[in-house]
């Protein structure tokens, strides 16, 4: 899968911890020092709570970007995960494992991705926030690809975009624009009999 510049990749398991360390720190070095202890320890919060539900979720890798575009960060993740089987999948066809989690996603639709089947489903997310209103998770929309892929043995494999839905004018459009770049980066992902998901 092809990235833009300045993304960066956690590998989901032994060597997270200390990709999460370096990350911190790297990013909190652009910080003012007087305020790069508590950046340090916020983004590693971050990423730690990042990577503690994309392990409940099968999650193998986790991709974002760290620096701004433009003066913007980019308010997009990737995650590569192997969920788990539809009940009978493993008795069926592949296409019909892949219609029967179709089934089950939010706006279904039958495309591909590097050469094999998938199924394209797209959910929105509302904002949650704390009894004083105070925002804990923004709203996002989520877009998934999921797929029986090579290097992968008898498992699902899924692309999962999360982005960050706006309450704003402009909201609408920059989803929009996310949702496209996120399509764009699923349109370079190419499989070998034994490349691993998340490579």
């Amino acid at each position: 899968m092809a990235r833009p510049p300045a993304w960066a990749h956690i590998e989901i398991g032994e060597k997270a911890a200390g990709q999460i360390a370096g990350l911190g720190h790297s990013i909190a070095a652009t910080v003012e020092a007087a305020n790069r202890e508590v950046a340090q320890k916020f983004i590693v919060d971050q990423l730690r709570t990042a990577v503690d539900q994309a392990t409940e979720s099968g999650g193998q890798d986790l991709f974002f970007p760290t620096e701004p575009v433009e003066g913007f960060i980019i308010p997009l993740s990737i995650l590569v995960a192997l969920p788990a089987l539809p009940v009978g999948a493993e008795e069926q066809p592949r296409m019909h494992a892949l219609t029967a989690f179709a089934a089950k996603a939010s706006n279904p639709e039958i495309t591909s991705l590097g050469g094999q089947p998938a199924i394209r489903s797209m959910k929105d997310a509302t904002a949650v926030v704390d009894d004083q209103d105070n925002l804990l998770v923004p709203a996002t929309r989520q877009v998934s690809y999921v797929l029986w892929a090579p290097g992968a043995g008898n498992r699902l494999v899924a692309f999962v975009g999360s982005m960050v839905r706006l309450d704003s004018e402009e909201g609408p459009a920059l989803t929009e624009a996310l949702e496209f770049l996120f399509d764009t980066m699923m349109d370079t992902v190419r499989f070998s009999s034994e490349e691993a998901p998340g490579a």
